[in-house]
């Protein structure tokens, strides 16, 4: 693996370790007395990382002729990053464990001197056994590689922190204009909204919360606009300007919209019953988390804007050399959605639905070039092949419907569901219902199982074979995967060796997405016709 890929692992890693400790402890309740606000300077890292990805990511010249030696070195050893990761993982365990005895200790009032020490030392350990697993026998030129952007990104970072506090402050003259969309949200799908924009409450009769300027997320005003500052900064030989002041302000425009779009989901979440995940979620650090996002979101668009650029072209519109990337990201970003859906999923019909749905469609639009040369036309093996692709999403149809066992208690209770609830929400549900199966999930779907991995247990050079490469063995893998991750699994096995078919017969994968899009579409006029709403739940 590269050296800057490896490095990005390892920052991947650390987020979610960070989110864990985050989530599971509150620092207040762990740090010695002499660390009491560790827990405000805790997202300093987080934003320093991402203003390292905002500055590095305009270096590639500068990195690439680094040479072989550079190169070289970040090839590291296999067993040795094993080892080493291994040793970190022992050492966030113990960290983890450490956590837990010391907030029992101080809960309880009793000397910890001795443990807080072990905690600290177990903190710098972890750490830095991440960081030798990401640069193993590579370390001192990693250093002398990424010095400049590591130094100049830890000072953005702090920069934006510290404008983040300054503009948090912000949050009492300016809470009406974020309760608005909220209110307006929660008025279209709640029956029983709370709104007190005198005492800054707002949520719905079973949970409603007080929003603290601490709490507010209006400091991802402050952390954006300086994010982006640096971005105008390190591209500032590629940007058209003035064109390209505009980034700042959509981004700092985003960053309210994400704040108010935070607020209404949580108060969503907690509605359903999950208020302790909602209160947790509430606390600053998922704010700083979700502004880096919108952060390097806005950069991402900004590359790719052809009118901010001064050649006239976006100055990285190509996608990545990794072939697998636009085949399996977008699937990938489905699951991790659904993941977080189902952290406040009791079973029932909710508009968490739109979660998985943004987040393919986010991948998908980042990876529109390389999605878009995965879907070309022509290459047609049999005449009409479009009419072949519907006579077979047809059949799909007609032979998974049977062989989906229906749950007539469950239909009964998300049709009661439905009718509890505004005309607006239940429009709203069945409307992201329809995106999501009809027009997403055929695309998504079918660049993973048919475009990837059809052709990847051919051979590892799969993106070089044509369909009709595929071997039985190859269809018989590809089908049980995608039953694998339905719950119909004979019909999807059915489905998938369809899907297969027509993909080997026309040579062109968007036939295998018309397909399996045309199936999706019948199913759907099945569930509204019917009220079979277990085929979607």
């Amino acid at each position: 693996m590269k050296l800057r890929l490896r490095v990005l692992a390892a920052g991947a890693l650390a987020l979610v370790e960070y989110l864990l400790i985050s989530i599971l402890f509150d620092a207040r309740d762990l740090a010695p007395p002499a660390l009491d606000n560790l827990g405000d300077l805790a997202p300093i890292p987080v934003i320093a990382g991402a203003a390292f990805l905002i500055l590095t990511s305009s270096a590639r010249g500068h990195n690439s002729a680094a040479g072989p030696a550079a190169g070289g070195h970040g090839e590291a050893k296999r067993g040795v990053t094993v080892l080493l990761l291994g040793l970190h993982a022992l050492s966030f365990g113990g960290f983890v464990a450490g956590s837990w005895q010391l907030r029992a200790m101080h809960a309880a009032e009793q000397p910890a001197t001795a443990m807080e020490l072990a905690w600290l030392v177990l903190a710098l350990a972890t750490a830095l056994l991440l960081v030798a697993t990401a640069t193993a026998g590579a370390f001192l030129a990693t250093v002398r590689r990424f010095a400049g952007p590591l130094t100049l990104g830890a000072a953005v970072g702090v920069g934006a922190w510290a404008a983040g506090q300054g503009t948090g402050e912000l949050w009492e003259p300016l809470s009406r204009a974020t309760m608005l969309p909220v209110a307006a949200v929660l008025r279209a799908l709640s029956p029983d909204p709370v709104i007190d924009h005198d005492a800054l409450i707002i949520g719905t009769e079973r949970f409603n919360v007080e929003i603290a300027p601490v709490c507010s997320g209006y400091e991802g005003m402050g952390l954006v606009a300086v994010l982006l500052g640096s971005f105008l900064w390190s591209y500032r030989a590629t940007l058209r300007f003035p064109h390209a002041l505009v980034v700042p302000v959509l981004g700092v425009a985003l960053a309210f919209l994400a704040n108010a779009a935070r607020i209404t989901a949580l108060i969503y979440v907690g509605t359903l019953g999950a208020s302790d995940a909602a209160f947790d979620a509430f606390h600053s650090k998922a704010g700083w988390l979700l502004f880096c996002g919108v952060a390097l979101g806005t950069v991402a668009l900004a590359r790719r804007w052809p009118a901010l650029q001064r050649d006239g072209g976006a100055a990285d519109g190509a996608e990545t050399s990794n072939p697998t990337i636009p085949y399996l990201v977008p699937l990938l970003a489905a699951v991790s959605g659904r993941l977080v859906a189902g952290l406040a999923d009791d079973g029932s019909l909710d508009l968490l639905e739109a979660i998985p749905l943004g987040a393919a469609l986010l991948a998908l639009a980042l990876l529109r070039r390389g999605v878009r040369a995965s879907l070309p036309s022509g290459g047609a093996l049999v005449a009409r092949p479009a009419l072949v692709a519907v006579g077979v999403g047809v059949l799909v149809a007609a032979l998974w419907l049977p062989l989906t066992t229906g749950d007539r208690a469950g239909d009964e209770l998300a049709s009661a569901t439905l009718a509890s609830w505004s005309t607006t929400g239940a429009a709203l549900w069945i409307a992201l219902r329809i995106v999501a199966s009809v027009l997403v999930a055929p695309v998504v779907e079918e660049l993973a199982f048919r475009g990837f991995l059809l052709r990847r247990v051919v051979g590892a050079g799969f993106s070089e074979l044509g369909y009709r490469a595929a071997t039985p063995v190859a269809l018989v893998v590809s089908s049980a995967v995608f039953a694998a991750v339905h719950t119909n699994f004979v019909g999807a096995c059915i489905a998938g060796a369809c899907y297969g078919a027509t993909v080997w017969a026309t040579g062109r994968l968007r036939d295998a997405v018309l397909a399996h899009a045309v199936t999706n579409a019948i199913i759907a006029v099945v569930v509204l016709g019917t009220g079979r709403w277990s085929l979607w739940v």
